[in-house]
């Protein structure tokens, strides 16, 4: 997977401007297109899977299957929530985007790579798109995705962590929505955070393996 651009070492273009939903999801559309990928198993988690989702929809022919963790598309009826059940666990506050999470102690590492970023590396972190997407901007999922994947029959994996405030619950919603997901082996874990493939490699590893051998 090639890292986005405007991150790692991606080109960085220096206008805000630049980095919108849909340029991303055409620049990795057409890393897809240039390298000719087939029969591909697609993982997506946070923001990526919104990109990613949208990808699988403009080329579905190209993907075998999805696997997510902690990832999904808005739910139109309720894109704050996703029409997910109170949760327990305290949302952190929210951030000036491209700054470290008010959680986040002084020193660590992202805050250290932000303060040394130069302005170009900065760009595309300080216009990210915000956590809740307004459902009639450019940063938006494309409309094309949600009628592709409301009739998606190879198989969608969910692996999810449901201590995450945010995004834990997004799997029922896939799950109800995707008739891929029918049947797969889905995992929840009840203490799970936002980074599943951090805290639950190995049932993540089996997840993409499953949808790899069918």
């Amino acid at each position: 997977m090639p890292d986005h651009i405007g991150l790692g070492r991606s080109d960085k273009p220096a206008e805000g401007s630049d980095y919108t939903f849909r340029r991303h999801v055409d620049w990795i559309s057409e890393f897809v297109g240039r390298l000719d990928l087939t029969d591909v198993t697609y993982f997506g988690q946070d923001w990526g899977s919104l990109i990613g989702l949208t990808v699988v929809a403009r080329h579905p022919g190209r993907f075998r299957g999805i696997v997510l963790g902690n990832g999904g598309l808005p739910n139109p009826a309720d894109p704050d929530a996703s029409a997910r059940p109170p949760c327990p666990h305290p949302t952190p506050a929210p951030s000036a985007p491209g700054r470290r999470s008010p959680a986040t102690p002084p020193g660590t590492t992202s805050d250290a790579c932000f303060e040394r970023a130069s302005l170009a590396s900065r760009a595309s972190a300080s216009t990210s798109p915000t956590p809740k997407p307004p459902p009639t901007t450019h940063r938006s999922p494309t409309p094309a995705t949600r009628p592709v994947l409301s009739t998606w029959d190879k198989p969608l994996v969910c692996r999810f962590g449901r201590a995450d405030p945010i995004l834990g619950w997004f799997d029922d919603h896939m799950i109800a929505n995707v008739p891929g997901a029918s049947g797969q082996p889905r995992a929840i874990f009840p203490d799970g955070g936002h980074f599943i493939q951090a805290q639950e490699p190995d049932a993540l590893v089996d997840a993409i393996v499953h949808v790899v051998n069918r």
